[in-house]
């Protein structure tokens, strides 16, 4: 029993990390009620979008619809175009490859921190800065992973209820999550 209490006190004391994605594609609706895919790059701290085709996406302040992106001449912040992106699986023919701008691309490291840190701050977060991990820039191309994760993950989820009194336990049920 010692133990088991010794691993629920440590589960607590670690510290939240940012979630992240590697390329997961996630489906959004357009203004019109069209769907798109997109893949999304990132954590709930920063995320970047791209179209399947590999063009960057962002969603448009005027017209709310999900258009591809360029760079600001600064590096500072994507800017939309104005060219819907159409892009759903399976039908290549939604797809672009011959947009006059470049593919992949991302705002410059300064920019991206700053929006990061203010994330962090206006969320409430207690992870510092130090607790957010960028991959590894030898894989990454332009802020992008270049080897994003696929497959199935399983996971388990294992419910555990106390049955000792407050005064010796204070938690009185705890779930465990464990992914593989």
């Amino acid at each position: 029993m010692k133990k088991l209490s010794l691993f629920v006190l440590m589960l607590f004391t670690m510290q939240a990390q940012a979630s992240v994605f590697n390329g997961k594609v996630q489906s959004f609706k357009q203004p019109d009620g069209t769907m798109v895919d997109v893949k999304l790059f990132g954590t709930e701290y920063y995320m970047r979008a791209e179209g399947l085709d590999g063009y960057t996406v962002i969603r448009d302040a005027a017209t709310n619809y999900i258009c591809y992106a360029k760079l600001s001449a600064d590096g500072s912040q994507l800017i939309s175009t104005g060219i819907v992106y159409a892009g759903v699986k399976n039908n290549m023919a939604s797809l672009k490859n011959n947009l006059p701008f470049a593919k992949h691309i991302d705002v410059n490291e300064k920019s991206r921190n700053k929006t990061i840190n203010q994330n962090i701050t206006q969320l409430g977060a207690t992870a510092s800065r130090n607790n957010f991990k960028m991959p590894n820039a030898a894989n990454v191309l332009n802020g992008t992973p270049i080897n994003p994760v696929s497959g199935n993950i399983k996971g388990l989820c294992i419910v555990v209820d106390f049955l000792m009194s407050r005064e010796h336990c204070p938690f009185q049920t705890l779930l465990i999550f464990a992914t593989g």
